[in-house]
């Protein structure tokens, strides 16, 4: 009996865009195909007669026989993913999918066992970076939400925590917040970190800036943060800086300016004592907000500290100004959240969109193979149905199923590419929704945006409302299309987090004299008149704590009245909730 596939199979094999191979019963290659010689960077006659420990890393070839031994003793086809550092030096995830073989088969071999490979590597680091990032952002938001409730000597003893968290997102081994004094002219370290037990430069210290060096000094008063991979590597003009950031141990260096509109207040550095690695970059706008967070938090502890001294000594004019400073201290806390808010929503549509364009290439490609796999389906169709014709045709196609076969494959194929079509709609509703406000306004039409925005959190809507969508006749309007799917996205999101068990949100467009008008109504649990004359207002919120910020129709209001339009509620208990807007229809704002 023959151990090695049959030529048929052997190009069929072949053809396979994925990695296969086969293996007899003592784990001893046979037959390997030509995507899979490529993927191990050898000639397909170099694999047959090897075994897994001459091709693959030690770290995969006891998972990998321990698979196969059972697929060869229960005859049940398993799959699972292995990693290993192949040929090119690099990590590499790979699907298998294992599959027993019947003597008389694709071989005679008993205990043949059939695998293939798929590389799923880009799909696994999109996850991590994924997770990575959804923590940042969570961890970020977390930090602000802490800040605005806190005092100032609250926030000042909560800036260690804050460099513990930050310094281990960014994989630093050391944190130092510098604050400049003014009167003195020196940055103070206000708050050291550092991991693993290792020590710090020192607790408390207080430096001119020329002494870091006058070439930091000069990014963070001009508010560009500074990067330094590999300080041995500095030029010979910045010897300071490579003399201060040897004295701390530090080789890779991340500093941030914490800055208000018009001056420097200080730099958050995070050092390692390894050269940086190639995240750092990608990380710095998430770490520049959490310096801007500082800013406002020093600004907000000057304010106070201000706000103290005037009622130790002049009791009147602090009754006088409390007002002020109030509004001030307001409008800084709401300037901050929309800081926040917009950065946040910026880090999303960069993600979104990141994900998209590394969704769509493997996509492409898998598309790409699929109508060739059809031409493929349809030659080999015809080819068989020739043989069919030839003397014991018709016994080897009744032996072998193929007429059910030949059906499936090519049901199988147009599935595969309706699927392809359904991805890609998935992509292009990712890279609407993402399309990033560079501060110039756009024609668009709010039917569009609302069904745009309707697709990208259908999920979170298609359980618990069904949503009824009316749609009138409008015009395009000038606007900023990504923050009215701001405005879209939280109310809607609203309307089915008041419906308890299940209801209706009705969503109704038209034109009412020279503005376009916009209703979203749900038939949720409604809100007492107390609860709806606040309802914009920032921070106003009725949720349990930990669960609402108070900022969602706060945000609405605000972007609305920016595009110099208006929005109003009515609402009453058991009734459900009408939110209304009303944009101009003109041809710019």
């Amino acid at each position: 009996m023959n151990r090695y596939p049959n030529p048929a199979a052997q190009e069929i094999l072949n053809q396979l865009p994925d990695p296969a191979y086969l293996k007899d019963s003592a784990g001893v290659y046979i037959y390997a195909n030509s995507a899979y010689a490529q993927f191990l960077g050898k000639q397909q006659n170099q694999i047959v007669g090897s075994r897994a420990a001459d091709l693959f890393p030690p770290e995969t070839v006891e998972q990998l026989l321990k698979n196969e031994e059972g697929v060869r003793e229960t005859g049940q086809s398993v799959r699972f993913p292995i990693a290993g550092t192949y040929k090119s030096g690099r990590q590499v995830w790979m699907d298998v999918h294992l599959s027993r073989i019947q003597p008389g088969g694709v071989t005679g071999e008993a205990g043949a066992v059939l695998g293939i490979l798929r590389d799923i590597t880009a799909i696994r680091n999109a996850q991590t970076e994924l997770v990575y990032r959804e923590t940042f952002e969570n961890t970020v938001l977390s930090i602000a939400t802490d800040f605005v409730n806190k005092n100032a000597r609250e926030m000042e003893m909560g800036f260690g925590e804050v460099l513990s968290v930050v310094s281990g997102l960014v994989e630093a081994e050391r944190g130092y917040l510098l604050v400049y004094n003014r009167t003195t002219k020196k940055l103070e370290c206000k708050n050291a970190w550092s991991s693993g037990g290792i020590e710090t430069y020192q607790d408390r210290f207080s430096i001119e800036p020329d002494a870091i060096g006058p070439y930091w000094w000069a990014q963070m008063t001009s508010f560009a943060h500074l990067e330094i991979s590999d300080v041995e590597v500095l030029e010979e003009d910045k010897t300071p800086e490579r003399e201060f950031f040897r004295s701390i141990d530090a080789r890779a260096v991340l500093s941030y300016p914490i800055h208000t509109q018009y001056e420097t207040l200080g730099a958050l550095i995070f050092t390692q004592r390894s050269t940086g690695d190639e995240k750092a970059g990608e990380r710095y706008q998430l770490v520049h907000m959490v310096a801007l967070l500082v800013a406002n938090a020093l600004v907000r502890a000057e304010f106070e500290n201000l706000l103290s001294e005037y009622s130790l000594n002049l009791e009147k004019r602090v009754r006088e100004r409390t007002n002020d400073l109030d509004t001030a201290y307001q409008t800084l806390k709401q300037t901050q959240t929309q800081l926040l808010q917009a950065g946040k929503m910026a880090s999303i549509g960069q993600l979104a969109a990141g994900v998209a364009h590394e969704i769509n290439n493997p996509v492409g490609f898998v598309k790409s193979n699929l109508h060739t796999l059809q031409r493929y389906t349809k030659t080999l169709r015809e080819a068989l149905f020739a043989f069919q014709s030839l003397d014991g045709g018709n016994q080897v196609f009744t032996e072998y199923g193929l007429s059910e076969i030949i059906a499936d494959l090519g049901d199988l194929v147009r599935e595969s590419i309706d699927g392809t079509r359904r991805v890609e709609s998935i992509v292009d509703n990712l890279r609407t929704f993402s399309r990033m406000d560079q501060g110039e306004q756009t024609l668009a039409n709010v039917n569009d945006l609302i069904r745009t925005t309707l697709k990208v959190i259908w999920n979170e809507l298609k359980y618990k409302a069904e949503v009824i969508q009316e749609y009138g006749e409008v015009p395009e309007i000038y606007c900023h299309a990504d923050r009215l799917n701001q405005v879209f996205v939280n109310l809607l999101v609203n309307a089915v987090q008041s419906i308890r068990d299940h209801g209706e949100i009705r969503i109704h467009t038209g034109v009412d004299d020279e503005n376009v008008m916009i209703e979203i109504s749900d038939t949720g649990q409604g809100m007492e008149p107390e609860v709806r004359d606040r309802v914009f207002e920032p921070f106003f919120t009725t949720k349990d704590v930990g669960k609402g910020t108070g900022l969602g129709l706060s945000i609405v209001y605000d972007i609305v009245a920016a595009h110099g339009g208006e929005i109003s509620v009515e609402s009453e208990p058991g009734h459900g909730t009408l939110f209304v807007i009303s944009l101009p229809a003109k041809r710019s704002l």
